[in-house]
C-alpha cells in the first residue's frame, strides 16, 4: 500500500497502454494487487499511463500487454538478473530531453517520485522553509541546459517562480501548477519523445484535471468557514475549503467523500500521500477501511514524505 517500505527493493516500472481494453480503475485495481505506489491516469480507451513499483515487472508487463499495445516502457533501478528483462522490453526510444523539467517538492518521497516520472532535478521546499528566488536560480544555473521548466507545485512558490524565470539568463518557462497533485498529474503527461511546446502544452491540460485537497492538525480552537474547531482535531480542506473537521483522519476524510457527492461519484481515484509524521501503519488502517466503506472509489497510499500537511490528497 506504501511506497516507503518498497523503495529498496521494488523496480520503478512505466509505460504507455494505447487503446487500453480496461478501464483505468480495473487497470488501477489489477496493479494494486501485484504492485505498490500504482498511479494510473490517462484517456479511457485512448490512452494511459502507468507508475509502479514491483518485484515482478515481467508480469506488470505481461498484464498490460494483455489490455493494449505498450509504448515508452521504462524499468528503473533493476537487479542484475531483470537485466535481460529490460533490454528485451526497452523500447528503442531514448529518453533524451532538450530541456529539463525541476519540480519544487515538499518531502523525499515526492523526490524519488518526481525523478521517477522524469525530472531531472528537484528542489526542496516545505513548512517553513520554501526556497527563494536565489534558491531556484541556482538549480537552474547548475543544469546543463538552456530550457527549464519549473514546477512550482504550490501556490505560495508561483511568485518566487516567476520572479526566478524573469531574472535567469536561461529560458525559463513556469508550469503554474499549484499543489502537488497538480504536478504529479503534469508529470504523468509527460512524453521523453515530445518537445518542450508540446509537453508544456500536455502537462498544463493534465494539471487542470485533479481536484487537490489536504488534512491538517488544528494547532489552537477556533471557527473558520462556519466550522466550530477544536485543537487537535482533523481538518480537511479542498481547493483551500473545509470540507469537514472530525476528531481523526479517517472520519474527517470520510466524511469529506460522504457529504461531497461530486468527489465520491465522478472521480473514483484518490491518491493519498502521506506525510513523515502520519505512522505507516495508521496510513494503511486507514486506506482499509476507506476500501472497505467505498468499494467503488479506489484508494491509493503513497509515502510523500512532507513535514505538514499530515496527508496530500489527489482525485481525479
Amino acid at each position: 500500500v506504501d511506497s516507503k517500505s518498497d523503495e529498496e527493493f521494488g523496480h520503478c516500472t512505466q509505460f504507455l497502454i494505447l487503446e487500453p481494453l480496461k478501464s483505468i480503475v480495473e487497470i488501477q485495481k489489477f496493479l494494486q494487487e501485484i504492485a505498490s505506489s500504482v498511479v494510473v491516469v490517462g484517456d479511457e480507451g485512448s490512452l494511459v499511463r502507468v507508475h509502479c513499483h514491483s518485484e515482478t515487472p515481467q508480469q506488470v508487463i505481461n498484464f498490460a500487454r494483455s489490455i493494449g499495445e505498450l509504448d515508452d516502457i521504462n524499468i528503473q533501478n533493476m537487479d542484475d538478473q531483470f537485466e535481460e528483462l529490460k533490454n528485451n522490453i526497452q523500447t528503442s526510444s531514448e529518453d533524451k530531453k532538450d530541456f529539463a523539467l525541476v519540480p519544487i517538492v515538499p518531502g523525499l518521497g515526492f523526490d524519488s517520485l518526481f525523478k521517477e516520472l522524469g525530472a531531472h532535478s528537484t528542489i526542496p521546499s516545505g513548512e517553513k522553509m520554501n526556497p527563494s528566488t536565489n534558491n531556484i536560480l541556482s538549480v537552474i544555473d547548475s543544469l546543463n541546459f538552456d530550457d527549464i521548466v519549473i514546477l512550482p507545485n504550490h501556490k505560495n512558490i508561483l511568485l518566487t517562480s516567476n520572479q526566478a524565470a524573469q531574472l535567469s539568463s536561461k529560458n525559463v518557462h513556469v508550469l503554474p501548477t499549484q499543489s502537488i497533485a497538480e504536478g504529479i498529474s503534469a508529470m504523468m503527461s509527460y512524453l521523453p519523445h515530445k518537445n518542450l511546446l508540446e509537453n508544456f502544452s500536455d502537462m498544463q491540460n493534465a494539471s487542470k484535471n485533479v481536484i487537490s485537497g489536504e488534512i491538517n492538525t488544528a494547532i489552537r480552537d477556533a471557527e473558520i468557514q462556519d466550522f466550530q474547531i477544536l485543537k487537535g482535531q482533523k481538518i480537511c480542506s479542498f481547493d483551500n475549503m473545509i470540507t469537514s473537521v472530525a476528531d481523526n483522519i479517517f472520519d474527517s476524510l470520510s466524511h469529506a467523500i460522504k457529504t461531497n457527492i461530486p468527489i465520491g461519484a465522478d472521480n473514483p481515484l484518490i491518491t493519498l500521500y502521506r506525510g513523515e509524521n502520519f505512522i505507516e501503519a495508521d496510513a494503511i488502517d486507514v486506506v482499509d477501511k476507506l476500501r472497505n466503506l467505498y468499494p467503488k472509489i479506489e484508494f491509493e497510499m503513497i509515502f510523500g514524505g512532507q513535514s505538514n500537511p499530515e496527508l496530500l490528497i489527489s482525485i481525479e
